[in-house]
């Protein structure tokens, strides 16, 4: 049985970055098949990628039918937009038939606006009926609002996690290197990184891995359904390793060796699960023999390093931020006004 990766890009963010990849990403038998939805409150975004307009699912109005939504720029909390989203995206998941074999992937900006609102209602749906789910999503601390935004995101996701004791599996980027703005340079340097992600969690859920059938990557990507062990609820950050890890310390969970031969790997010890597949000739052609062994690696910390240097950086950009009032005498005769 194919595997089959569910591509959402859900605000402007994630339409940018699914239109980026989604001619690139791998296919044939040894790769999953591809599912694409775009998702936002305004056509305005989809408007650029004629090609992707029969994917593209409009978020409506359902308290203020007269009034169309409109891109949040930067909001996150909007009460009557958050219900109009939430309903939309709880019909759509209603009528979603969830598979063993499908992989939901979720692409959103964690800095604010629409795709922001509609991933994390989405992750949270998803989430309540077991689907296999990763949520891809961007940083960013250029500014003072796009910071504030992404530390929330995270706290919320955090939130999310706990209130439906459930794991939740991040993959975050950064769309700018602290103390730097965001560039289109810095964007696409984060759609190439994501690209690689995606095409290597398409070898994993092909099917056609050699030893990892669908139970053993949606034990994955569900990791509380194991029943040896307990795995906490919160936020773990899903890496990429290739060849040696056996230095890497901060690996807590389930990691899946992708392997050409049946060699020893030496493994870090805190390791609380494994399980070992071997590639075909198909995937060493696509990422060379040079890149095997490769890893998925749940780091538990990574997401709560993330938010403490966002918050170092809200606090930074906060002093920044401050107006300085000058104190005159009213009766100062050169004052103007």
């Amino acid at each position: 049985m194919k595997g089959n990766l569910k591509i959402l890009g859900l605000g402007g963010m994630g339409i940018n970055v699914v239109h980026s990849v989604i001619g690139k990403l791998p296919t044939g038998e040894d790769f999953a098949d591809y599912n694409i939805t775009l998702m936002d409150t305004t056509e305005a975004t989809i408007s650029n990628y004629p090609s992707l307009q029969n994917n593209f699912i409009k978020i409506n109005p359902t308290k203020n039918k007269n009034k169309e939504l409109d891109g949040l720029s930067g909001e996150r909390k909007n009460k009557l937009v958050v219900e109009d989203i939430r309903h939309n995206v709880e019909e759509f998941v209603d009528k979603l038939t969830i598979n063993k074999n499908d992989y939901y992937v979720l692409l959103f900006s964690s800095s604010g606006g629409s795709g922001n609102i509609i991933g994390s209602i989405l992750t949270k749906e998803l989430l309540k009926k077991n689907a296999n789910v990763l949520v891809v999503t961007t940083i960013d601390s250029s500014n003072y609002l796009v910071t504030h935004n992404s530390i929330k995101t995270l706290e919320s996701l955090d939130m999310l996690s706990r209130s439906l004791n459930k794991p939740l599996l991040l993959s975050i980027f950064s769309n700018n290197n602290r103390d730097a703005i965001s560039t289109p340079d810095s964007e696409r340097r984060v759609n190439t990184d994501i690209l690689k992600l995606l095409a290597i969690l398409s070898m994993y859920v092909s099917g056609s891995t050699h030893d990892l059938d669908h139970q053993d990557m949606s034990n994955f990507f569900n990791p509380s359904n194991y029943k040896t062990f307990r795995v906490e609820p919160g936020l773990y950050h899903l890496d990429v390793g290739m060849n040696d890890i056996s230095r890497r310390d901060d690996v807590l969970l389930s990691r899946t060796l992708l392997a050409i031969d049946r060699e020893d790997v030496k493994l870090p010890r805190n390791i609380l699960h494994n399980k070992t597949g071997y590639a075909t000739k198909g995937h060493v052609e696509k990422f060379g023999e040079n890149n095997f062994p490769m890893y998925l690696l749940y780091v538990k910390n990574k997401p709560a390093e993330i938010h403490s240097l966002l918050k170092e950086d809200l606090n930074r950009l906060e002093v920044t931020n401050r107006t300085t009032s000058l104190v005159s005498d009213e009766n100062d005769d050169d004052l103007i006004f």
